[in-house]
């Protein structure tokens, strides 16, 4: 009986093949991520944290004078004496500007007529056009040339008959108000008693009275003008002269001083315009002054004249916070000198013992830190800056604990 062997063909790529499966790096970014996030949060909860803590005493201001001088030549300096170094600055700037006229101006008609003018005393009584004639309605004239009223004299029969000349006459001013009704003058530069004895009449009425408003410019627009260019330039000046200055020197209000003499404009008053030009070249004279110098003299004399157990409180940002009016005694730009009294007022508190502080509070959180240090006396408020922190508790580390006095800005 026959019989037949049978081979399996197997294919190179069988799908039987077995496929080995890549390795997962899943777990191994999330143990990264643990590890990272565990060392951020002991960096910026242990290490890193700093706080300033300002504290805020109960304060008064003190007061003290100080008569200085400031002087140009180096040599004299001497804070011994209250002698302190100066400079001398000069400056400019110019500067041209438009402006708008505001002022108004009639330029119509006067009104016309005519007036007969009475005298009945001995004497002749001249009248010029800068006399004012002034009727019941306070409406004034003048005449429109110079005249002399006749004095009066006596006729045959013994009567005295006043001087008498009838003259042209026109309103001062344009407008219809001149257009008046016939009616008495009274010449204003007579004394009262002489006005009843030398006067005028208007014949008929007045006419060709009629108004025309314009604009002009007024000196007013003028001295504004000006104004407006000097509050313009003065601080740009101040500020042109600090950059000049040496280190630590600053421009007083009260050491400067300007000249605006140098103003132009081809605008006059009661020119018919609707604009105007206006130039000025303003110029400055400056007494600077070593400011950081002045200011540490007189904390160092304030600090000598303490009472015992009391400071001088700073502010949150940590400097002085003294005023310091400046009243100028004499001062001549020339010889490079200055005397000057200085009012100065610094913020005085009792003395706290900031080292205690700092110490009773380390590790406390902030509610905590807060309650102790405002239930201590003369205590006004405080205040915790965190930086690097995650949390408001106090570092543990004195290092990185600032405490100080000061005022919350």
């Amino acid at each position: 009986m026959p019989s037949f062997n049978v081979k399996t063909i197997k294919h190179q790529n069988s799908f039987q093949q077995r496929v080995q499966p890549k390795k997962s790096k899943f777990g191994f970014k999330i143990f990264l991520a643990i590890i990272l996030v565990a060392v951020f949060y002991v960096l910026f909860s242990f290490v890193l944290p700093r706080v300033d803590v300002i504290i805020v005493p109960v304060t008064q201001d003190y007061e003290k004078e100080f008569d200085i001088q400031l002087t140009t030549n180096s040599s004299k300096t001497n804070f011994n004496n209250n002698v302190f170094l100066a400079e001398v600055l000069q400056s400019s700037l110019s500067e041209t500007e438009v402006f708008n006229a505001t002022g108004e101006k009639d330029i119509g008609d006067k009104a016309q007529g005519k007036a007969v003018f009475y005298n009945s005393t001995g004497r002749s009584q001249p009248v010029t056009p800068n006399v004012d004639l002034i009727n019941d309605q306070g409406i004034i004239f003048i005449v429109k040339e110079n005249i002399t009223i006749p004095g009066a004299k006596v006729d045959e029969n013994g009567n005295i008959v006043p001087g008498q000349i009838t003259v042209s006459i026109e309103s001062k001013d344009p407008g219809e108000k001149g257009n008046v009704q016939p009616g008495r003058i009274n010449i204003s530069a007579l004394l009262i008693d002489k006005q009843e004895k030398i006067f005028g009449d208007i014949l008929e009425s007045m006419i060709g009275g009629n108004s025309k408003i314009v604009k002009v410019v007024s000196q007013d627009d003028l001295d504004n003008a000006k104004d407006e260019l000097i509050k313009k330039l003065e601080p740009e000046l101040k500020e042109k002269i600090s950059k000049n200055a040496l280190d630590n020197f600053v421009v007083s209000d009260k050491l400067i001083t300007f000249d605006d003499s140098e103003i132009s404009t081809q605008a006059k008053v009661d020119t018919e315009v609707k604009k105007f030009e206006v130039s000025l070249n303003l110029k400055a004279n400056a007494m600077v002054y070593d400011n950081k110098s002045l200011r540490l003299f007189v904390y160092d004399k304030f600090l000598q004249d303490l009472p015992a157990g009391q400071v001088i409180a700073e502010t949150e940002f940590g400097y002085i916070d003294s005023r310091l009016e400046i009243e100028v005694q004499n001062i001549d730009m020339n010889l490079g000198l200055a005397n000057l009294k200085i009012n100065a007022t610094f913020p005085v508190a009792k003395q706290i013992k900031l080292d205690d502080v700092r110490k009773n509070i380390l590790g406390k959180h902030e509610r905590e830190a807060r309650r102790y240090i405002l239930s201590l006396e003369n205590i006004k408020d405080v205040r915790f800056v965190f930086s690097l922190s995650l949390n408001d508790k106090i570092p543990t580390d004195e290092k990185k604990v600032d405490v100080r006095l000061g005022e919350i800005k």
